[in-house]
């Protein structure tokens, strides 16, 4: 990179850590023309009395020369030289990429030290320096848009860094056809983490939650990486449309008479239809609610697709937006009382060449759910008979149901079981790569390009992609996609074609005023990147790893401690007098509290109250606790306790009613809770309330307090841990105050 780039990297990074005695003197030019930066003796001196500003000089009482920064900023606003800024985002996106846990970790030794024995001032530090971090992007681009204007002369215009990457590539791909330059960190973890893994932030649409499980399993002493994910059922089509299967196989050129590979509404249009005539016949006007927001839900999908290049696919977004309309119509405008009239389903007009599906893939479709006989020991997944099918996890289990296993040649096959009624909800649109071989980058970029052939984008999420995807979600939890404002201000921004980057600023602004802060993303926890679990493999080391968590940014630790501070996520045990039993196997095997999907993939015994219930609402795929009084504050029963800081967590899920953790249709939006004033009333309670976690909850990071009968069974938990080498959690408190005896 050019030295006034070189400039730039430092300028970050002295921003971050508030260094500002960064004159001509602190920078050296060595032999091989990189510039490299010295004495940052003052960091953080004059933290959250600073400012990002040419003008600033702190320096100037000492007869100190001012920021070199100052001077090179001064000579491109004068026009005396030029600057690429966007290259300045490159370094930003990598303090972006540091979770506040990890940043914290890193400023202990030089915190603790600074502010031994003052705990106001230490924590004040900490609040500080996070908001420097997870502001850093807003600061540059104030700055750059300051000094833009006096440059330009004109006092409207806008600098924004280009997170598209159609100014400056945002995605630097290097050696490896898909995986970005800094992703070997990651891949170390996921080799490293045995059965927890650790999951690749790939895609924006095809991919439920960004999230691609890279893990390993031993087969016959033989290494196996596997990348695991779920497949959005609007992506399946594409997918499919790149398998050969023999006599069926699945066509993707268009023929005149033929649904388009396209056309995943039509299905859900006839439902909705079905059920607005059926009831209006009948005269009751009670239509499937359900049925009828799902397709509506199809609304600004198909408005995308009007700018199809394809013209078939822009004639059925026409005709299925105008039978929205009248769906719209018959529901709300006339109160029922307008029938809608016979549809039919796009067909294509004219017939285009026939594609052969991608050359080197074929699949075999069966009515058989395979599932491998596995065991974790240790922290590791061990093959113990392949193909044993899925009934052998569980006596109540099916092996029936549709499956594609599909071989991409060079040693890589996939396993994939689509969205069909057949097939139990959580295993739906489950799709898992494998290859033998050592889980390496080269290993992790050759599956992601065999991902790519089958059609899903194998590409990592931008930042802006993932911080869309972050505001998003927090606008379905909180209900806020359904209001006007919202709709409006995404329909703006669709009309008028709107980049990553001014999404995120829109919406960055609507949470602002919905929260009533200046900017939303000064507040303590707001991380679009999410945390890691604890890998159970290296937990003293605080080491991440398994998937990643997006937490509520409307809701902070601070205001859980103080609003719940006497509340905990309660997990009972079937025979309470099993806890050190459980906790016996959970330390030596896995440690972690999963859900049944996640019991499935690793080897762990399946049990629970209704497995299969649970297999087809969803609740599968979540851990299943309960708000409840902590032991001394109101709760007396047996089992774990665990923080109620996980309920920030963007995918815990609150019922008040047992609901054996359905999440089809629109069925979270219906029931989900989500205040605090809600989660004390069921804590207050002693109803059958559930709240659920996607995949797993690891314990020595999470727990609070393990309750137990009487003091054999406090002894026998005691025990369990000195067996593990643990007298003191990863928060720094003994075992000995974590382990209670109820109603003492």
């Amino acid at each position: 990179s050019s030295e006034l780039e070189q400039l730039q990297r430092e300028h970050v990074i002295d921003w971050l850590i508030s260094n500002h005695d960064a004159h001509g003197k602190q920078f050296l030019r060595l032999k091989n023309g990189r510039l490299a930066a010295i004495d940052k003796s003052q960091t953080f001196k004059y933290l959250g009395e600073d400012k990002l500003s040419i003008t600033y000089h702190p320096n100037h009482g000492w007869g100190e020369k001012e920021p070199f920064y100052n001077v090179v900023m001064r000579a491109w606003r004068d026009e005396k030289i030029d600057l690429d800024l966007q290259a300045t985002y490159k370094y930003i996106r990598r303090m972006e990429t540091i979770t506040n846990e990890a940043y914290i970790e890193i400023l202990k030794p030089y915190a603790e030290r600074r502010f031994r024995g003052q705990p106001l001032k230490l924590k004040q530090f900490y609040e500080t320096a996070l908001a420097r971090k997870n502001n850093i992007r807003n600061d540059f681009e104030k700055y750059y848009n300051d000094l833009l204007r006096k440059r330009t002369g004109d006092r409207k215009a806008v600098f924004l860094f280009d997170m598209d990457g159609k100014g400056y590539p945002e995605k630097s791909i290097g050696k490896w056809e898909f995986l970005p330059e800094d992703a070997e960190e990651l891949i170390t973890d996921a080799r490293e983490a045995g059965w927890q893994g650790k999951s690749l932030p790939v895609d924006i649409d095809d991919i439920e939650d960004q999230n691609i499980l890279l893990y390993t399993e031993t087969v016959k002493k033989r290494t196996r990486t596997v990348m695991r994910m779920k497949i959005r059922p609007e992506a399946e089509k594409k997918l499919l449309a790149n398998l050969s299967t023999g006599s069926e196989g699945i066509s993707t050129g268009k023929f005149a008479g033929e649904p388009l590979v396209e056309d995943v509404f039509f299905d859900d249009i006839l439902s909705a239809i079905k059920s607005i005539n059926y009831h209006i016949h009948n005269g009751d006007f009670k239509f499937n609610k359900e049925a009828i927001n799902k397709v509506l839900q199809h609304n600004n999908r198909l408005k995308k697709l009007l700018n199809a290049g394809d013209i078939e696919v822009k004639n059925m977004a026409v005709k299925y937006l105008d039978i929205l309309k009248d769906i719209q119509g018959s529901t709300k405008d006339h109160k029922g009382k307008k029938r809608i009239g016979s549809i039919s389903q796009y067909l294509c007009r004219k017939s285009s060449k026939r594609k052969s599906p991608i050359k080197g893939i074929s699949a075999v479709k069966t009515n058989h759910i395979s599932g491998d006989a596995k065991r974790v020991y240790k922290g590791q997944i061990s093959i113990e008979k392949e193909n044993a099918g899925f009934g052998s996890y569980h006596h109540r289990f099916t092996s029936s149901g549709v499956e594609y296993r599909i071989d991409l040649t060079d040693g890589v096959e996939a396993v994939y079981r689509p969205w069909v009624k057949d097939n139990y909800y959580a295993h739906q649109g489950q799709l898992e790569l494998r290859v033998f071989s050592d889980c390496t980058p080269e290993t992790a970029d050759k599956l992601l390009s065999n991902l790519n052939r089958l059609g899903i984008e194998a590409v990592f999420s931008s930042h802006a992609e993932t911080e869309i995807m972050y505001l998003s979600k927090a606008a379905y939890i909180l209900k806020q996609d359904n209001t006007p404002a919202w709709k409006k201000m995404i329909k703006n921004l669709d009309n008028r074609k709107a980049s990553k980057a001014e999404r995120v600023q829109a919406l960055r602004k609507y949470w602002s005023d919905q929260l009533g802060v200046a900017d939303v993303t000064c507040i303590p926890g707001y991380d679009p990147n999410g945390k890691y679990s604890l890998m159970s493999t290296s937990w003293k080391k605080k080491r991440q790893a398994g998937y990643r968590h997006q937490l509520r940014f409307d809701l902070t630790d601070e205001q859980i401690q103080r609003e719940l501070g006497n509340y905990g996520l309660y997990h009972s045990m079937t025979n309470s007098r099993n806890i050190s039993n459980v906790l016996d196997t959970v330390l030596e095997h896995n440690g972690a509290m999963v859900s049944t999907v996640e019991k499935t993939r690793i080897g762990v015994p399946v049990g629970g109250m209704s497995p299969t219930e649970d297999m087809n609402t969803g609740g599968a795929s979540y851990f299943f606790t309960r708000v409840r009084k902590l032991p001394g504050k109101g709760g007396n029963n047996a089992g774990f306790y665990f923080k109620s800081n996980l309920l920030r967590r963007m995918d815990a899920i609150t019922y008040p009613s047992d609901k054996y953790g359905r999440v089809t249709g629109d069925h979270v939006r219906k029931h989900r809770k989500t205040s605090i004033e809600e989660y004390k009333r069921l804590g207050n309670g002693n109803s059958c309330d559930e709240t659920i976690f996607k995949n797993e909850v690891t314990l020595l990071d999470n727990i609070q307090y393990i309750t137990v009968r009487n003091s054999t069974d406090k002894k026998r938990v005691l025990d369990v841990f000195r067996k593990y080498g643990i007298s003191k959690l990863p928060d720094g408190r003994l075992v000995t105050g974590v382990v209670k005896i109820v109603g003492n």
